[in-house]
């Protein structure tokens, strides 16, 4: 790549600097839908849910101005690993696909394989799982030419940047970096079908272990690279003796001196093959709110200098979901920013797909049912 001036050159270098910042993270960020793709959240979750074989894909949309959105990706399989006769096998694999477009000027890519491990606990104890797991994966940051304007695209007949350009930044790469994370999960299954119970999970996770420099320029400093992330989630499903439950849960994510809070209540009615009360389950369907806060936030502005953010709420998603057939599933939500420190170019809302197909339903099998969410 030529850069023809010396302003231009100098525009190019600071515009880098920025992007190879760890404050840009759009991917950071806490999904609507927690546990749509739940290995992202906690690699210890990999192979966690009540099935043989888990493929996925969520889909994220947010309007950044009235011309240019973010776009967030993913797909993912998992494969549940349980043998009763060799505990100390159980646990799962998995492998995830993420992409961000950020108002098609950034785009970050990962690739992450997944392994979790599940602790035999003894008879007294069976209903109580330790999960932990570990995730090693590829990263990569890509300028696209789509968010830029130059210099030489200025027509002075209409006075707007109209013209074509001889620059061109499209496909300027940062290295492929690896990156990798740790988990734990610790939870409880249900005991006896259609007795009212609280099952209850939390789980903790370590994320961008490696620190990768995600630098354009492939500086090296500290302020290149990826902070560590701290995550705290968990919650609890109550389930009762009719076709409802009810479901509490929370993430806390503590990142580059941003601190974040999601808060989810949702609740579930299924619906029963031969209209049976608690017997193989024909379809459901999920209506719940989900809140994000940010706490006590400081974002950083320079070298010295950095903004302190009050803390409030800063979306309100609602959300629905179904299950059917054989191990269907999709969900869809809506964010409606109410925060009054979001700066109005940023403040529109986005909306959140995700779907999944289950491969042998374990259900049926009468396996002990897991607390998690579907999404």
């Amino acid at each position: 790549m030529k850069l023809r001036s010396t302003p231009l050159r100098y525009c190019f270098v600071v515009l880098v600097a920025l992007l190879s910042s760890n404050t840009v993270a759009a991917q950071e960020s806490l999904p609507t839908l927690l546990y749509a793709n739940p290995a992202l959240l906690n690699p210890a979750m990999t192979g966690a849910f009540d099935g043989v074989w888990k493929f996925g894909a969520t889909q994220r949309l947010r309007q950044a101005t009235e011309t240019s959105r973010f776009e967030t990706t993913s797909f993912f399989a998992e494969r549940s690993i349980q043998n009763p006769k060799k505990r100390w096998l159980n646990g799962g694999l998995g492998l995830q696909f993420w992409q961000d477009n950020a108002a098609g000027v950034l785009v970050t890519r990962m690739i992450n394989a997944n392994i979790a491990w599940e602790a035999p606990f003894g008879a007294r104890v069976r209903y109580w799982r330790l999960r932990a797991g570990f995730q090693l994966g590829l990263l990569q940051r890509t300028l696209a030419s789509g968010g830029f304007t130059f210099q030489d695209q200025f027509d002075p007949l209409t006075s707007t940047f109209s013209l074509p350009t001889l620059e061109n930044l499209s496909g300027t790469s940062t290295p492929v970096r690896i990156n990798s994370a740790f988990g734990l999960l610790f939870y409880r299954t249900q005991k006896i079908k259609g007795n009212p119970e609280v099952n209850y999970y939390i789980g903790t996770s370590i994320q961008n272990l490696l620190r990768p420099d995600v630098s354009f320029l492939g500086t090296g400093a500290d302020s290149t690279r990826l902070s560590i992330r701290y995550l705290v989630h968990g919650g609890f499903k109550l389930r009762t003796r009719g076709p409802v439950d009810y479901n509490l849960h929370f993430a806390y994510a503590s990142y580059n001196n941003t601190n974040s809070l999601n808060l989810s209540f949702f609740t579930r009615l299924a619906f029963f093959e031969k209209s049976v009360l608690h017997g193989n389950e024909a379809a459901a369907i999920f209506i719940g709110l989900t809140g994000r806060m940010l706490l006590n936030t400081v974002t950083p502005i320079g070298n010295e200098a950095s903004v302190q953010r009050p803390s409030g709420l800063e979306t309100l998603s609602p959300y629905l979901g179904m299950e059917f057939g054989k191990g269907f599933s999709f969900g869809f939500a809506y964010d409606l920013v109410v925060s009054r420190v979001t700066p109005n170019a940023t403040s529109f809302g986005g909306i959140y797909f995700t779907a999944a197909y289950m491969l042998g339903n374990q259900k049926v099998k009468k396996s002990p049912a897991l607390p998690f969410p579907l999404f």
